[in-house]
């Protein structure tokens, strides 16, 4: 389709320290698209398709070492959102057959329980509960639990999926991992020393085109 495609704004609400990501909705850049991202009408990452394949990343002022940029699809992942950071972020997709926008009202929402990482100290051999902050799971959220970057559980109602991977990293989750099926949050059992570490939960929802994202930073005392 030619011309110049727009949307609806759609609208975004973060925890203050925690992540989000802006979804493109393109699986594959392709040659000679321009992928570019504004916040308040100043451009802060672009990808360029053509023979360079440059990523560019605003790594100045407000956004220093915030933003990450998807090189394969364009998505926007601005880490540690503040109050600051509200606003409206603006999506150009400049491809051959034309011209695609998208807007995403951003609000930082103060939750003086989260800032940032949270740390969770626990007892070894005791058992902790990291929340992922939800009430009730909704039939179109898609959960992943994350432990250094290694994925350990996943929840996609529409697709009967409720699982925990407790035989990755050589087994040392082996029978220590639940999920309460009512909220996503995850349950670890007989903590031990050698699962402590970074903890991330990751939501989204077929119907929104982005992701957010929690950090727990969970350690064991003997």
């Amino acid at each position: 389709v030619s011309g110049i495609e727009t949307d609806v704004v759609e609208s975004v609400s973060v925890i203050v320290g925690d992540s989000v990501t802006l979804q493109t909705d393109v699986t594959q850049i392709q040659s000679n698209d321009v992928i570019e991202w504004s916040f308040e009408g100043y451009v802060i990452a672009r990808v360029n398709s053509d023979s360079s394949n440059s990523v560019q990343v605003n790594s100045a002022g407000k956004f220093r070492d915030k933003l990450q940029l998807d090189n394969q699809t364009g998505d926007l992942k601005i880490r540690d959102i503040r109050t600051a950071d509200s606003g409206l972020y603006e999506l150009d997709i400049n491809s051959p057959t034309g011209l695609s926008k998208k807007t995403f009202n951003v609000s930082g929402v103060i939750d003086l329980a989260s800032d940032g990482v949270t740390v969770v100290s626990v007892i070894e051999r005791d058992s902790v509960v990291l929340p992922s902050g939800l009430t009730k799971i909704q039939r179109e959220d898609h959960i992943t639990w994350k432990f250094k970057d290694t994925l350990i559980a996943e929840i996609n109602p529409a697709a009967g999926l409720l699982s925990t991977y407790d035989n990755v990293l050589d087994g040392r989750f082996r029978y220590r991992l639940h999920l309460n099926n009512q909220t996503g949050s995850l349950i670890i059992t007989n903590v031990k020393p050698n699962i402590s570490g970074l903890y991330e939960i990751n939501i989204s929802k077929s119907s929104s085109r982005y992701t957010t994202h929690k950090t727990f930073n969970v350690t064991s005392i003997g």
